[in-house]
């Protein structure tokens, strides 16, 4: 799932933020007054090869050292490749050459957010809300934020993040797909379906929110609207994993026996990794 946000410029030509599922990268056009040269031209690129924007932008800090905003496309690169001790060293060397830029700060947190370390992540997420809480590059950081305090349970900070990710792009489909999710872990049900419905309105092709919608469902008892949004879920994507093991859970609370040891099948052979769809099936036959 993507959402654009086009937030005003910090001190550069031009700002982006991208959400993505896993977490928001802010993508900046940043190139100085004079990048005429190739290798400027070349780090400042949005669709460039990461291997090639990282070459690029090391020829732009050697030949300028305080050249932040090379630093930070350079981090972009490496996190892309998910390299990301590489990535946090290059944010950390921006933000010390120009410690008002919000979007390294974002960035380091959303590294950090992936390699498991919230703490860090959240105070970065901190800092790039605190240079404008109202600014809507900062629903990235407030919806990053809201999956760092989900990953670590605290799911009312989380679901108040993804409050203000929604009040300040209210067209961010992971926002309210999250918040769906962490509706439902808090046994918030009728908020959760609420949720996922508003993410299919913006979205009618996106499987995760039929899958969560499922969940919810499943969980309310309505089995037969759980294996719908499931079957859409599936249609959309048939190798979706998750969604054949739910459908699977929903089948065997009907009872239908067969139906569920065909849905736990398929989920294991696409997950074969799935302890619990081996644990599932193990106890249906």
């Amino acid at each position: 799932m993507f959402a654009i946000a086009r937030p005003r410029a910090l001190s550069h030509r031009a700002v982006t933020a991208v959400v993505f599922v896993a977490g928001t990268i802010i993508a900046v056009a940043m190139a100085g007054p004079a990048a005429a040269d190739d290798a400027q031209t070349e780090c400042d690129r949005e669709d460039g090869s990461p291997a090639q924007v990282i070459i690029a932008c090391s020829q732009v800090i050697k030949a300028d050292s305080r050249a932040a905003w090379a630093y930070f496309k350079r981090g972009n690169a490496h996190q892309v490749k998910d390299e990301l001790d590489r990535a946090i060293a290059d944010y950390g060397e921006a933000i010390a050459l120009d410690p008002k830029l919000a979007v390294a700060y974002n960035n380091r947190g959303n590294a950090y957010q992936a390699k498991g370390d919230h703490d860090r992540a959240i105070a970065d997420f901190d800092k790039t809300i605190a240079f404008d809480p109202n600014d809507v590059v900062t629903g990235a950081a407030y919806f990053n934020r809201g999956n760092s305090y989900q990953a670590k349970g605290d799911l009312d900070r989380a679901i108040a993040d993804f409050d203000k990710a929604v009040s300040l792009d209210p067209k961010n489909i992971a926002a309210y797909y999250d918040r769906g999710n962490a509706n439902r872990l808090k046994g918030e049900l009728d908020r959760a379906i609420a949720d996922y419905d508003q993410a299919i309105a913006l979205d009618p092709k996106d499987a995760p929110a039929y899958n969560g919608r499922g969940a919810a469902y499943r969980r309310r008892g309505e089995l037969d609207r759980a294996i719908a949004d499931y079957d859409k879920a599936i249609a959309l994507d048939p190798k979706y994993a998750d969604a054949y093991h739910n459908r699977g859970r929903a089948y065997k609370g009907k009872g239908d026996l067969d139906r569920a040891l065909a849905d736990y099948d398929k989920a294991i052979a696409l997950d074969p990794k799935d302890a619990s769809a081996y644990t599932l099936r193990g106890l249906t036959l």
